[in-house]
C-alpha cells in the first residue's frame, strides 16, 4: 500500500515538473519570437550557417555572432532558435535530430537503409524538438547540445560540455553530461535582469548604455532599468 502511494506521489511530481518545463519552454520561445521579429541583423559568418538560415533550420537574433554546427539528417524537422546578442562557438555541435529508436526491436534504420517504402516517415531518425538558446548567452568551444534543450537567457555553457537537459537562465554548466556549477548573479538579480530584457532594446539604445552594460555594477544597472515585478496576466487566470 505504501509503495503504491509513493509511486503515485512520484508520478504526480513528475507530471507537475513536466508541466513546468513545458510552460517555461513555451515562454522562452514566445520571448524569442517577439524579439526575432524585430531583429536588425545577425553575424552568422559561416557559409554552412547561412545555408541553414536560408532553409529555416537556424534562426538567429539581432547581433548574435557565429553559429553552431547544426547536425541534421534526412527526415529531421527540428530547428535551432538563437536569441539576441548571443555568442556561439562555430565548433559547437547542435543535434536537431539524428536519434535512433531505442524502443524499437531494432535500432537500425531498416526502411531508410534498405530503401523501403516509408523511409524517413516512420520516425527514423527523430529528435525531441527545437533547440532554443536564449539571449546574451555564451556557448563555448566544443560543446554538444541535444535536440529539445532550452538554454536560458544569460547562461554559460562551458567548453566541451554535453547538454542533454534544459539550462536555467544565467546558469553556468560544465561537463558530460552538463551540470550546473553556479549562477552568474543572485536569484533576485536574475529575476530583475529577466524583467529588463536589455537584449530586446533597439541597437541604438544598447549603444547608448554600453558603459552600464559592460560594467560589474549589476545593482546600479538594475536600479536604473528594472520596471519591478509585473502583476499576473489576468488572461492567465481565466
Amino acid at each position: 500500500m505504501r509503495s503504491s502511494v509513493r509511486a503515485a506521489r512520484f508520478q504526480a511530481r513528475k507530471a507537475v515538473n513536466g508541466v513546468r518545463r513545458t510552460r517555461a519552454r513555451v515562454q522562452a520561445v514566445q520571448h524569442l519570437r517577439r524579439s526575432l521579429n524585430n531583429a536588425e541583423g545577425t553575424v552568422a559568418l559561416q557559409e554552412e550557417a547561412q545555408r541553414h538560415i536560408a532553409e529555416g533550420t537556424l534562426v538567429m537574433g539581432n547581433m548574435s555572432y557565429y553559429a553552431p554546427h547544426v547536425v541534421k539528417y534526412k527526415g529531421d524537422t527540428g530547428r535551432v532558435i538563437i536569441g539576441n546578442f548571443a555568442s556561439v562557438a562555430p565548433d559547437a555541435d547542435f543535434y536537431v535530430g539524428g536519434m535512433h529508436r531505442t524502443e524499437w526491436v531494432s535500432l537500425y534504420g531498416l526502411r531508410a537503409m534498405l530503401e523501403l517504402p516509408g523511409a524517413h516517415a516512420d520516425g527514423f531518425t527523430h529528435g525531441r524538438g527545437d533547440i532554443v538558446v536564449g539571449s546574451d548567452t555564451w556557448v563555448t568551444n566544443g560543446c554538444t547540445v541535444m535536440s529539445g534543450v532550452t538554454i536560458g537567457d544569460g547562461a554559460v555553457v562551458g567548453t566541451k560540455a554535453v547538454v542533454t537537459k534544459d539550462v536555467r537562465p544565467y546558469a553556468i554548466v560544465v561537463g558530460n553530461p552538463a551540470r550546473e556549477i553556479g549562477r552568474r548573479f543572485s536569484d533576485e538579480q536574475v529575476e530583475a535582469l529577466l524583467r529588463i530584457r536589455w537584449w530586446d532594446w533597439p541597437t541604438d539604445t544598447v549603444k547608448q548604455h554600453v558603459d552600464l552594460l559592460s560594467c560589474p555594477d549589476i545593482d546600479a544597472f538594475i536600479e536604473r532599468f528594472d520596471p519591478g515585478p509585473q502583476p499576473p496576466d489576468a488572461s492567465a487566470r481565466t
